[in-house]
């Protein structure tokens, strides 16, 4: 299982979560009031399972009436919708981002080093993390 799933909007992530908790459930309305949040119980009272709705993800908590497995997922509700001017100015960080790296990268190379390779590697990571944040807006250095 994934450490971290991510839908689009509400009814997806509710989707997603009758698909994974393997039970009937219905909301429990005392703890829901105890908790301050939606809470979704089993109907199986037995096992303890339970849904909570915490607003930006919905936290399963699934147990086993064997006790053989416990299971706690989250679905994260990722719904921020981005104007144009936004992503051209996310677009344009990461693209300087990208610039920097490797103009980094060159100078590190060049050290021939073991601190250089460190450099190198932090670099190789950092450049992942900006190649998938462009690849998102569709964009592609």
């Amino acid at each position: 299982m994934k450490d971290r799933i991510e839908v689009e909007n509400r009814n997806e992530a509710w989707s997603k979560a009758a698909s994974l908790f393997p039970f009937d459930f219905e909301k429990d309305e005392f703890a829901s009031k105890n908790a301050g949040y939606p809470i979704y119980r089993a109907t199986d009272k037995t096992n303890g399972s339970y849904i909570s709705d915490l607003g930006s993800r919905l936290e399963l908590n699934i147990r086993h009436d064997d006790g053989s497995e416990h299971a706690t997922i989250n679905i994260w509700i990722e719904d921020r919708r981005y104007t144009a001017k936004e992503v051209r100015e996310i677009v344009s960080v990461q693209r300087k981002e990208m610039e920097a790296i490797t103009a980094i990268r060159l100078a590190a190379e060049v050290m021939d080093t073991e601190a250089g390779k460190q450099v190198i590697k932090l670099l190789n990571s950092m450049e992942i993390q900006v190649k998938a944040r462009l690849e998102q807006f569709g964009f592609l250095q």
